[in-house]
Formats: structure tokens, C-alpha cells, sequence
């Protein structure tokens, strides 16, 4: 019988898909089957309806499944789900994409946040607002229960409040977090962490984190010696923290691993009502390392005296490499210490600058090291002031290192005036 090409289509095509079921006989023969990769999972539309999003969220939270909401609708939360959450516990793996929509939790509702992520559970954030979380406990916004994870990309969380840790979420130990594109704002905690909180694993990308408030660290807080946080190209501004205690206005770093790359933190205020305080930007005790950031315009005041550090107060090992430390002040009515880094601990300093920082009422508007150990290499300390000598540097033992670094234009001295004097200073 002649090939007929028009009716039958190319012998050739023919014989490559008899080839292939050939091949997959056998496969199947020797037990080796190919399973073919499973579609992208279907995200079930959740239309603009408060009470669809509770039902579909709690469909989907221990099976797991995509949902997708109705674009630009604010969902509005006015009854707890379960005991502190709005929508249920999260515990098997589920997607859900915002479009724009907003999840509220309702001014006249009872105290709730918005989810909770329990053990072995996943939950993926995408284009999202939420708004409005109060817990008495952690997590306003979210809480990342031990052995959770929350990925999040490019939402927003505004004005959520914890009385506990996490204004906006709260990572626990064994819990994971990942944030990318994420705007935090006005969040606000009633001990650490005005946006977040972590005990566990958490990176922020390109995050920015604006006017949150906490105790300690009104952006970003870590309380634990087994943590590690990653932030990469973020933003922290305008953090405030604000009380009798407290520290850290951009971030207290308690413990753990800490590494912070191309990021800026600015403008952040520590403000204590009492005597004493610390870091106007960051408090570190933890093992920190900054590359290529700046620390600049960020203020510490005290209503009484000795406040400490108005760009860091290093009691942890903290390398800043490419980095700048510049324009911060120090406020206080007597003996006030360092507007730029108060060290405590080690402090590593490699091709960066310590600038134009200042003390009222104190000393070092520069560096103060007070029994830790500092090493500069190809770095600055210039143009630092105080209103006591010195205005460079000023340490309480020999532990002071420089190698091609300057110091100078400090007032009212370099580094005459520290209790032991610093080799390799001049004036």
C-alpha cells in the first residue's frame, strides 16, 4: 500500500513516535517508567468576599494548595479564626498570590494577628498587604512557629502591633523566613523587633523598613546565640526606639550569625527617658559582618547621661568592610561616649570610614574603645567632634591597631587626651 503523506502526516514523525513507545515499553519492562513532571498546581480564585477568604484559606491550610485573590480587594477580618489568628494555622504548603489585595484585620475585632505557620507547614506570599495584626504574644503580622517557613515577596506589612516580639513577624527557634521586594512599615513590637523578630533563620532582600518601633530593635531584632540573618540591599529608616530601656533603633543583634551587605540604615532614633543608652543604629552582640553599607545620620539621646554609640555599640565581633560610619550624634547631658562606634568587643575596620560624627558632653566623636580591641586598615577617622578630648579616638588600653589609616580633623584633638595613648595617632 502506497503512503499516503497528506492523509498520514511524514513517514518520518511516524517512526519516532513508534520509537518512543517502544522505548517506554521497554523502560516499563525494566521497571524504570518515566513519570512526567506534574502540572504548576491550580490557584483557586478567592472572589472579594470576606467570608470566601477564611473558608478557602482553611481549605487549603493542612492539604495545602494555591489560592489567587481577587485584585485590589480589601479583605476584612472582624472574628478570630482559632485562638490569636485570623485565618487558620498553617501546616501543610501553601501559595498564595495577592494581586495587589489587602488582608485587614478590623479596628472594632479583638486582638488577633493574621497568620501563624506551625511545625512542618510553608506558607509563599506574593503581592500582598497585611494590615492591622494585634497579638498579645509574638508575630502581629506573622508568626513563624519552629520548623515553618514563610517565603514573601514584594508584600507589605503596615501597622501591625505584638506585645511580645515581632511587630510585624516573629520567627521562632527552627523556623525559617525568607523576605524579598517587602516594605515594613509602622509596625510596632512592645519588646524586640518592631518588624521582625527572629530566633531562627531569616534573610531580608531588597527590603524596606521604615518608622517601625520596638524596645529593642525597632526594625530588626535576634535573641538568640543560634540565629543567623542575612540582609542584602535593604533599607532601614526611621526606626525608632523610644523608653527607659532599650537599644538598636535600626537593629539589636543579640546573638548568632549577622552578615549585611549593600544596605543603608539612616535616620534611626534611640531615645532613652533615663541615663544611660546605646546604639542609635545598631546594637551588636553577635558575630556581624557589613560590606558596603553605610551607618550614617542616626542619633542616640539620653535624658540624663552616658549614652553610648551613635552610629554602633559593638560588644559582639563586628567587621566593617568598604563600609561607612558617618554624620551620627550622641546626645546627653555628661559623659557620653562615641557618636560614631562605642566598642566593647572586637572591631574590624577594612577600607572604611568613620566620619563627621559627634558627641555632646562627652568624648571620641569618632571611636571610643573601652577594653576591647579595635584594627583599622585603609580606613578613616576624620572630621569627628566632641565637646571633651578626645575627638578621633579614645581608648582604655593598647588594643588599638592602625595601618594605613588616617586620623585626622578631629576636634579638639585626634587622639590626645585618650587614657592610653593610641600609636600611629598624631595630635
Amino acid at each position: 500500500m502506497m503512503w499516503n503523506k497528506a492523509l498520514c502526516g511524514p513517514r518520518r514523525r511516524s517512526g519516532r513516535r513508534w520509537a518512543s513507545l517502544a522505548g517506554a515499553v521497554a523502560l516499563g519492562a525494566a521497571g524504570l517508567v518515566t513519570v512526567p513532571a506534574a502540572a504548576p498546581a491550580y490557584a483557586a480564585s478567592v472572589p472579594c468576599n470576606d467570608a470566601a477568604l477564611v473558608t478557602a484559606v482553611a481549605g487549603v491550610a493542612a492539604t495545602g494548595g494555591s489560592l489567587s485573590l481577587a485584585s485590589g480587594c480589601t479583605y476584612t477580618l472582624t472574628a478570630a479564626d482559632n485562638p490569636d489568628n485570623g485565618l487558620a494555622v498553617i501546616t501543610g504548603s501553601v501559595s498564595i498570590t495577592g494581586n495587589g489585595a489587602t488582608i485587614v484585620r478590623s479596628s472594632t475585632a479583638p486582638s488577633f494577628r493574621i497568620f501563624e505557620i506551625g511545625s512542618g507547614g510553608t506558607l509563599s506570599l506574593t503581592g500582598l498587604t497585611l494590615r492591622g495584626g494585634s497579638v498579645t504574644g509574638q508575630g502581629g503580622g506573622v508568626l513563624v512557629n519552629g520548623g515553618g517557613t514563610l517565603n514573601s515577596s514584594r508584600n507589605r506589612f503596615i501597622e501591625n502591633t505584638a506585645t511580645s516580639d515581632g511587630g510585624a513577624i516573629s520567627v521562632l527557634a527552627s523556623g525559617t523566613s525568607t523576605s524579598s521586594a517587602d516594605v515594613y512599615t509602622d509596625n510596632v513590637s512592645g519588646l524586640h523587633g518592631g518588624a521582625v523578630n527572629s530566633e531562627g533563620t531569616s534573610t531580608l532582600t531588597n527590603a524596606a523598613v521604615t518608622g517601625n518601633r520596638a524596645v529593642e530593635g525597632g526594625g530588626v531584632n535576634n535573641d538568640t546565640g543560634t540565629s543567623n540573618i542575612t540582609i542584602t540591599g535593604s533599607a532601614f529608616s526611621r526606626n525608632i526606639v523610644n523608653g527607659s530601656t532599650g537599644d538598636g533603633a535600626g537593629a539589636d543583634f543579640d546573638g548568632g550569625t549577622v552578615k549585611i551587605s549593600n544596605s543603608a540604615f539612616s535616620l534611626n532614633t534611640t531615645t532613652r527617658t533615663t541615663t544611660a543608652g546605646f546604639a542609635g543604629a545598631i546594637y551588636n552582640d553577635a558575630n556581624l559582618t557589613v560590606t558596603g553599607s553605610s551607618v550614617n545620620r542616626n542619633t542616640l539621646t539620653t535624658a540624663g547621661s552616658g549614652a553610648q554609640g551613635g552610629g554602633f555599640y559593638n560588644d559582639g565581633t563586628l567587621t566593617l568592610v568598604n563600609s561607612t560610619v558617618n554624620r551620627n550624634s550622641v546626645n546627653g547631658t555628661a559623659d557620653n561616649d562615641s557618636g560614631g562606634i562605642y566598642n566593647d568587643g572586637t572591631l574590624v575596620l577594612q577600607r572604611s570610614a568613620v566620619n563627621e560624627n559627634t558627641v555632646a558632653n562627652g568624648a571620641a566623636g569618632g571611636i571610643f574603645n573601652n577594653g576591647g580591641s579595635v584594627t583599622a586598615t585603609d580606613s578613616s577617622v576624620r572630621d569627628n567632634t566632641s565637646s571633651a578630648a578626645p575627638g578621633g579616638i579614645s581608648s582604655t588600653n593598647t588594643s588599638v591597631t592602625l595601618s594605613s589609616t588616617s586620623v585626622t580633623g578631629n576636634q579638639p584633638t585626634n587622639c590626645v587626651g585618650s587614657p592610653v595613648p593610641i600609636a600611629g595617632c598624631v595630635g
